[in-house]
């Protein structure tokens, strides 16, 4: 069981979310009870792989997990998740509803950017356009492919701002 929970997350990080799946849904049909956390981790990934290839039932098995494990490690990765569904369906204001409640700090550098810009854009899209400038002038700041798009949206947020000088 235990190389079914192995395989199965080297087929995530792959990015190969069908058969990641398939190898954890095997590792939890025979694997012991006596290790929860395994248990949960595997969960988690089966919920990510949902998620990754946006299937339909994503966003309830989100709910479902989390409601499973209230205190799980996974609460920002699992709140970004759910966040970005919404946001993809342009409900930014529910979208931002769960980017508030994540601690940026645990993305590493190239996730927390893009975090952060999906959350400024949704904050653009919902009038809170001085924070979401804020941000966005962060973003141009660093490097990557994320400065250009920030570098448009700060100027694009100063010119709402009426702060021309800015723009």
């Amino acid at each position: 069981p235990d190389s079914d929970f192995e395989t199965g997350k080297s087929l995530f990080q792959l990015g190969k979310y069908t058969a990641s799946y398939r190898s954890f849904e095997k590792y939890l049909q025979v694997a012991e009870l006596t290790n929860q956390s395994q248990q949960q981790e595997a969960e988690f990934y089966m919920v990510s792989c949902l998620y990754e290839l946006r299937k339909k039932e994503a966003g309830q098995a989100l709910v479902h997990y989390k409601k499973k494990y209230p205190g799980t490690l996974f609460q920002d990765k699992l709140n970004y998740m759910q966040g970005m569904l919404l946001f993809e369906n342009k409900d930014y204001a529910g979208a931002l509803d769960y980017f508030n409640r994540i601690r940026e700090k645990r993305f590493n550098r190239t996730d927390k950017l893009q975090f952060l810009f999906n959350k400024a854009y949704a904050l653009l899209q919902t009038n809170k356009t001085k924070e979401a400038s804020e941000i966005f002038q962060q973003i141009s700041l660093s490097e990557g492919e994320l400065k250009t798009p920030a570098t448009y949206y700060y100027a694009y947020s100063a010119y709402k701002l009426q702060r021309f000088d800015e723009a």
